[in-house]
Formats: C-alpha cells, sequence, structure tokens
C-alpha cells in the first residue's frame, strides 16, 4: 500500500484476481448514464438502469438492458438492495 493510503495500483482494492464484471448498474440519468451505458454494452456487460417514478419512460431508462425503479438516485440502501437484485457486482 502506498505510504498515503490505497491507490489503484494496490492489488487490495477492486475484485479479486480473475473476477469478471458482467452486470453495470448505473445510477444516474442524463447523457452521462447513456454514454457510459453505451460504452459498457459495447464492451459486452449487461447494463441496469435506476431510474425514479419521475424519470419513467426518459431515454436513459431505455438505453439499458434492464431498468429498475428506485425511490430516490440518493438513496443509498435502495440503490445497493436494487443493484443486488438486478444481479449487480460489488466492485
Amino acid at each position: 500500500m502506498s505510504p498515503l493510503g490505497p491507490t489503484a495500483a494496490d492489488p487490495s482494492l477492486g475484485p479479486p484476481r480473475g473476477a469478471r464484471l458482467d452486470v453495470l448498474f448505473i445510477a444516474n440519468r442524463g447523457e452521462i448514464a447513456v454514454r457510459i451505458a453505451r460504452t459498457a454494452q459495447d464492451r459486452g456487460l449487461f447494463v441496469v438502469m435506476a431510474f425514479t417514478a419521475e424519470d419513467r419512460g426518459a431515454v436513459h431508462t431505455r438505453q439499458g438492458d434492464l431498468a429498475v425503479l428506485v425511490p430516490d438516485y440518493l438513496d443509498g440502501p435502495a440503490l445497493v438492495a436494487a443493484a443486488k437484485q438486478a444481479g449487480a457486482q460489488p466492485t
């Protein structure tokens, strides 16, 4: 570990060696969410998009392979539960 704390090169961070990310959960909206989803899908990932009731039918909800309703984008426990239920792996 770096004397300044963990870094991206620190092997203790991230998934175990050999682990593969298959499902990406995106808890964002708008153009950035669409761009992330397209890039992830181009790389073969299954993309799950979070959305709120207010965003039902928005462009980003149609970009993913699956869209899941969450109460609020800032509701951390609800986002984690939705991600787990959708099969996203923690990284």
